[in-house]
């Protein structure tokens, strides 16, 4: 008996997660884009020219330019075993690191709004980078690429690194369109009686509902993860409230 209502315990966790993803998803897809001027303080979608908020710069570490966001990867030829013990090489990673500065602006026709991106979700990451967008070899940075490979790889990899490596970088400037869905609240930098327009104080930050995604694309890549998530979460609970109720089931009739 006790086993049977940890089970629906776990199962009906698990699906209330899934409740909770599910309707995060019908309240983003309803959420419209507003223009920054009319924005609302709650849950609000705005699209805009990214530009520096002060001196919230990050310099990439491999193109060494000044940017809002950025997402590196290093592929290096290395050696593994196979499931049959057998000696393959194969590129895998050798490097990765990504970076967002703590705040930056956004900006459409109508005005800016300040973003806090601690917390986000979205932007570009690692695992969507293709094959064919890796540059090989070390390129026209070499230096860079050299200084973020480990000195505990693999020797053949450090004697000839233009031959064992690819990489690529992925970066967010200044003038980069982007969409921030987030909580539009008071902006802890600016004063009441100073903020020139109603927008001034207002920034674009992760919520209590948890959601802050931003993202070069409008949020179908948000959307599709909660799906996936919902719905992975709908039948792993369902798994453990039918496998509880059906143990239960058999106890009172055996």
């Amino acid at each position: 008996m006790i086993i049977q209502m940890i089970q629906l315990g776990i199962g009906a966790s698990i699906s209330y997660l899934g409740y909770r993803w599910f309707l995060t998803k019908r309240l983003v897809e309803d959420l419209p884009t507003s223009k920054i001027r009319g924005l609302a303080m709650g849950l609000a979608e705005v699209k805009g020219k990214a530009r520096f908020y002060k001196d919230n710069i990050l310099i990439s570490p491999i193109s060494q330019r000044k940017c809002i966001y950025y997402a590196i990867m290093i592929l290096g030829l290395v050696e593994r075993m196979d499931d049959d013990m057998n000696k393959k090489i194969e590129w895998a990673p050798i490097k990765t690191a990504s970076s967002a500065v703590p705040y930056f602006v956004l900006e459409d026709s109508t005005g800016s709004v300040l973003v806090e991106t601690k917390g986000h979700k979205g932007l570009r990451t690692i695992r969507a980078i293709k094959t064919e967008e890796f540059k090989p070899g070390l390129g026209p940075h070499e230096a860079e690429v050299k200084k973020l490979l480990s000195p505990r790889l693999d020797k053949r990899i450090l004697d000839n690194p233009k031959k064992m490596t690819k990489h690529y970088e992925l970066l967010v400037c200044p003038g980069d369109e982007l969409y921030a869905i987030g909580t539009a609240g008071d902006n802890p930098f600016v004063e009441e009686a100073t903020a020139q327009k109603s927008v001034d104080d207002i920034m674009m930050h992760q919520g209590s509902d948890g959601i802050l995604y931003i993202t070069e694309k409008k949020e179908e890549g948000y959307l599709r993860g909660l799906k996936i998530k919902y719905t992975a979460s709908f039948i792993i609970g369902g798994f453990f409230i039918f496998a509880a109720l059906f143990s239960l089931l058999l106890n009172a009739l055996f």
